[in-house]
């Protein structure tokens, strides 16, 4: 009985949106799901655009700290919003793990980016250094055209 209010959340949520009250469908589950993708989407590009901004490694307590504030504040006033008592649609436990756990994964998600894109840094600057010290009959590797072109198109595509 405990998981009842997850399965039925999409189709409630929905039907508060569309305002339809009819039996959930699948247009309104899909509705839903495309609405609360959208705003995860948005919601990880703004922490991502903050935390480059801030200068600071996304890490489990900022997670914690984004799940329960911003995931929640974004819950709560979506229920505001559409006039939709919080307790009718799922329990507060519910909401509060599902924002916590969702921010940590979040965070733990940017981590992993920002560390192969550090990673990534590491092996174009590795690149150039050994293009650098190779030599060949006619001079150093750099020197050619080509060398240059992929390296520039790695940092390119890195950037």
């Amino acid at each position: 009985m405990i998981d009842r209010p997850a399965r039925i959340a999409p189709a409630a949520l929905a039907t508060v949106i569309v305002g339809d009250q009819g039996a959930p469908t699948f247009r309104l589950v899909a509705i839903y799901s495309v609405l609360h993708f959208a705003v995860f989407a948005l919601l990880g590009i703004g922490a991502a655009f903050l935390i480059r901004a801030i200068g600071v490694a996304p890490s489990l307590l900022m997670g914690a700290v984004f799940g329960l504030g911003v995931l929640g504040a974004v819950h709560y006033g979506a229920l505001l919003i559409t006039g939709t008592g919080p307790l009718t649609v799922l329990p507060q436990l519910h909401v509060l793990g599902a924002n916590l756990l969702g921010g940590i994964v979040m965070m733990a998600y940017l981590h992993h980016a920002m560390r192969t894109v550090g990673n990534c840094k590491k092996l174009l600057d590795k690149m150039s250094r050994r293009a650098v010290s190779r030599t060949t009959r006619t001079g150093s590797l750099a020197d050619y055209q080509a060398v240059q072109f992929d390296i520039a198109d790695s940092y390119i595509e890195l950037e």
